[in-house]
């Protein structure tokens, strides 16, 4: 037994070692001026499954195990990952994307792509995942307080906020938009995490036309990528932002995947039949989404992988699903990640290489480029 698991640890230790000497290399090919061009086909269109990851501490070790994960699962086209405003830019106008170009390259040495996911809430952290340098006061903060003071979210609606945000995106785009294995950009979700009626009536038109105003310059930043803009809350911005999102050619999904939800049911998922085949749609099944079909607040019924699925594919109609890779730990409970690829593992990926989800080019965004 002793034996057994003394190979499973250096045969984990040389997948490290091997992955790791390509991040270490990475810098190599990290001048902007030796990327890789596409073609002028059209936007990068390759939908499908893919893995999604928080930032861990454990990086880089974190991004190698889901690498590894793809190796064994090929049905699966790449992975999504969130990046954190602040690591992105540790200080004002100095940007560090040494992260995602090590991502890109080890993602590239096995033909998988990545979706960037620009993160800058948190929930239940107490964290600033802004600038320092946005904390001042001619930011208003940069920053408010939600769920009681355990998170805070992006003031959206002070038009400084978002020049900056212009300018990461503009960076990125320069960077990134032209390389073969960025497969799209994601925007987080537009709920402002805060319902008083003070609040909205003081910040929250303000607060959607940022959202927008910044979509709108992810989509003009990377004009060979699809841009995704998660939406959900609130209900009465939603005429607005869907038809401004279609007008764009800015895709559109969410960071949950819910069967249940009354209040999803009848107000965003109500527009995805209505979008679908004309803009990307893109859904993610998060950490709650394992265990509940309702919401994070229970009740706990523990859907399983296959109903997420079919829901999604029948009523939501997406091009890309976003499978957080949620293991067995401590914080974590089940081994959620092991249902999702015991199901998967079961699909007849010859006949069906998206696994049930659209593949169609979508209209605002033709053509599409596929190789």
């Amino acid at each position: 037994m002793l034996k057994k698991s003394i190979k499973i640890y250096l045969l984990i230790g040389s997948l490290f070692l091997c992955f790791k000497a390509s991040a270490d290399s990475e810098i190599l090919v990290a001048n902007p001026q030796s990327k890789v061009s596409v073609s002028n086909v059209g936007v990068k269109w390759h939908p499908g499954h893919y893995i999604s990851l928080y930032p861990n501490q454990k990086e880089p070790y974190y991004f190698y195990s889901a690498m590894i994960d793809l190796r064994g699962n090929p049905s699966f086209k790449g992975v999504q990952k969130k990046y954190f405003w602040n690591k992105l830019e540790p200080s004002y106008g100095v940007y560090d994307f040494s992260e995602i170009r090590a991502d890109l390259e080890n993602l590239a040495r096995i033909n998988k792509r990545l979706i960037i996911t620009i993160q800058a809430e948190s929930f239940i952290t107490s964290e600033k995942l802004v600038p320092p340098y946005l904390l001042a006061s001619e930011y208003e903060g940069g920053v408010y307080p939600i769920n009681s003071g355990k998170g805070f979210n992006v003031a959206y609606y002070n038009h400084r906020v978002q020049d900056r945000l212009v300018e990461l995106l503009e960076a990125l785009g320069k960077e990134f938009d032209s390389h073969p294995n960025l497969e799209a950009v994601n925007l987080e979700e537009t709920s402002p995490s805060r319902t008083e009626p003070e609040w909205h009536r003081a910040h929250i038109k303000n607060y959607i036309s940022g959202m927008l105003r910044v979509s709108a310059a992810a989509k003009q930043s990377f004009p060979s990528t699809v841009v995704i803009q998660y939406v959900n809350y609130p209900e009465s911005s939603l005429p607005l932002i869907v038809s401004t999102l279609k007008s764009a050619g800015i895709g559109m999904g969410g960071p949950d995947t819910y069967q249940n939800n009354t209040h999803l049911a009848k107000g965003v998922y109500t527009y995805y039949p209505k979008i679908s085949g004309v803009i990307p749609i893109g859904m993610g099944v998060d950490y709650h989404n394992y265990q509940s079909s309702v919401g994070g607040g229970g009740p706990f019924d523990k859907p399983s992988v296959s109903s997420i699925h079919q829901f999604a594919v029948s009523k939501l109609k997406p091009n890309y699903m976003f499978w957080l890779r949620r293991t067995k730990e401590p914080s974590n409970g089940s081994n959620y990640w092991q249902d999702v690829l015991n199901y998967f593992n079961h699909f007849d990926w010859k006949s069906d290489p998206t696994g049930g989800l659209n593949n169609t080019c979508p209209i605002a965004i033709a053509p599409c480029d596929t190789n």
